[in-house]
């Protein structure tokens, strides 16, 4: 029998049994078939007993130094050592460690980033890596400059419940600008104030650009203030800046008055500054401006466009000292001095220059002349809409290439407002004629596919106009001298695209559009809104020398 006490003690020295006893006890009367079965049952006891996980002993990083952009996500590839130690993901943390030590610390989450997620790495043929995890992680926007210094930490139990933590090297984090070839605006306001109102001006703000090769293109002082209509109401805000002197901003002419619009409503971000472009490609002007990446106060608050101001000036409308500017917009402050109802249709006429401070009564010279200017018009049409026969008269008081110019860029551009009207802009020199324009507002229900009618035939004084043959006749030669610039704006487009499109991802993460239906494109990728809108255009484009060729 001593071969049973043998096989007692290999069991018991590899841990099968803690005692050599009971084997001892029954030893003597133990057949060796016995003593075999009772062996076979103390290993199967043993190989399925529970048995302690295996811990985290170490967190080794792959990637040390990582680059990361305001709004945007990142990725930390990791791996656990022992490869097949028990990994529960909820229990990886960032730490944000004053200096690195392996100890065992509490965890401090890092101010600017945080995880958005962790994976199991796979390779290329998507099987599972074992020990080898993806940790992504996000920038959270409040800060337009850092590097940050932060480590990963698994903090869990082991086996006997008592709690610990495994820290990995440390990991240099550095924000990077959301887009290079992006300008970058700089504001800030007294103390941080907020911005909350769109009527007055908060004073003493200063403004810092730096342009698309990183030089400082402005470091100024300046008012600002919100801007727009129903824009106004939207989460993502627009501005007006009014700086204490006159500069030069991003290769744009000098001026104090400029407009940072937030393009909420657009998808592409792009409708406002291509019908410009229009624009600026046939009429005698039309506002230039740049995209950007604005920072208020600190904080990255996504793509702008900044851009002239509808101004009396030399180089944007030039109308001098005795001239006029005109809004048509139903959104017109209606209680105000500088503000009238045209004499036929009843349009509500705003006089943006001169202003308030010049005109201070309905009686003043200057009103009364503003009065005359659109009401001369408007009744001249209105006392020959059925012979049509007074042409060279409506000549005499109207730049017609101007209302062609004008007419065809909200066409093409299948911009509804004037309709209403609203955001429609006429202007005039001194004892000149009246021209339409500036254009302006063009995020609203603009660009889109398939729209095959006209859309502001009947607007403003176009039904009148349409009536003549004359203007049909000028229509038909304009569109022969601008067709072909107005077909290259296709690339014009086509370039803005991909130029826009790393800004456009940090953009729609701060400001997503949700339960927007206004242009139809706002559930839609980047790529696919701006597909669908380089086919509005060029549908639009066809659409419209169709219709032009049957004058």
């Amino acid at each position: 029998m001593k071969l049973n006490k043998l096989i007692a003690a290999i069991l018991c020295a590899s841990g099968m049994i803690t005692s050599c006893d009971k084997v001892d006890e029954h030893a003597d009367c133990m057949s060796k078939d016995q003593v075999s079965h009772y062996v076979d049952s103390l290993m199967n006891e043993h190989e399925n007993a529970p048995k302690p996980p295996v811990e985290v002993q170490d967190i080794v990083v792959i990637n040390k130094e990582i680059s990361i952009k305001n709004n945007h996500s990142t990725e930390i590839y990791f791996r656990v050592n022992p490869s097949n130690a028990e990994v529960d993901l909820k229990c990886f943390h960032l730490d944000s460690p004053d200096t690195y030590t392996k100890a065992v610390s509490y965890v401090t989450a890092p101010k600017n980033v945080k995880i958005s997620s962790i994976t199991i790495a796979q390779d290329k043929n998507y099987n599972k890596l074992r020990g080898q995890y993806v940790m992504t992680i996000e920038d959270l926007g409040i800060s337009t400059e850092y590097t940050e210094r932060i480590a990963i930490v698994y903090a869990s139990k082991d086996a006997e419940g008592h709690y610990y933590e495994v820290s990995s090297e440390v990991i240099t984090i550095t924000l990077v600008p959301p887009s290079d070839h992006l300008a970058k605006v700089y504001i800030d306001t007294p103390d941080g104030v907020a911005i909350t109102s769109k009527t007055v001006w908060t004073e003493g703000s200063t403004i810092r650009i730096i342009d698309e090769n990183g030089a400082e293109n402005l470091n100024a002082t300046t008012s600002i203030r919100g801007r727009g209509n129903s824009t106004w109401g939207n989460p993502k805000k627009p501005y007006a800046l009014k700086l204490d002197s006159k500069a030069e901003v991003l290769g744009m002419p000098k001026h104090k008055r400029w407009v940072l619009l937030a393009n909420w409503m657009d998808r592409t971000l792009m409708r406002n500054d291509v019908a410009f472009e229009i624009a600026r490609r046939t009429m005698t002007w039309a506002p230039r401006g740049k995209f950007v990446e604005l920072y208020l106060n600190g904080k990255h608050q996504g793509n702008y466009y900044l851009c002239e101001q509808i101004k009396v000036d030399e180089n944007r409308v030039d109308v001098g000292d005795d001239g006029y500017i005109f809004e048509f917009d139903t959104y017109g402050p209606s209680d105000e001095i500088n503000y009238f109802y045209s004499p036929v249709k009843n349009y509500p006429v705003t006089i943006k220059e001169p202003d308030e401070d010049e005109i201070t009564s309905w009686d003043h010279p200057r009103f009364l002349e503003a009065q005359d200017c659109i009401g001369n018009v408007e009744q001249l049409l209105e006392s020959d809409k059925s012979k049509h026969a007074r042409w060279t008269e409506i000549t005499e008081l109207i730049d017609v290439t101007s209302y062609i110019d004008w007419w065809i860029v909200h066409e093409l551009t299948f911009n509804y407002e004037p309709n209403h009207p609203k955001s429609c802009y006429m202007h005039k020199k001194g004892n000149g004629k009246l021209y339409a324009g500036p254009v302006w507002d063009f995020d609203w229900g603009t660009f889109q596919k398939g729209v095959e009618y006209m859309i502001v035939n009947e607007s403003l004084w176009y039904g009148y106009l349409f009536q003549y043959p004359e203007f049909k006749t000028a229509i038909k030669e304009r569109w022969s001298e601008t067709k072909a610039t107005l077909e290259d704006v296709h690339q014009y487009i086509e370039d803005l695209i991909p130029y826009l499109e790393e800004s456009n991802a940090a953009n729609i993460k701060m400001w997503p559009l949700t339960n927007q239906h206004t242009n139809g494109d706002e559930s839609l990728s980047y790529q696919k809104a701006t597909e669908k809108f380089l086919i509005a255009y060029q549908n639009r484009l066809t659409g419209l020398d169709k219709y032009i060729s049957q004058f």
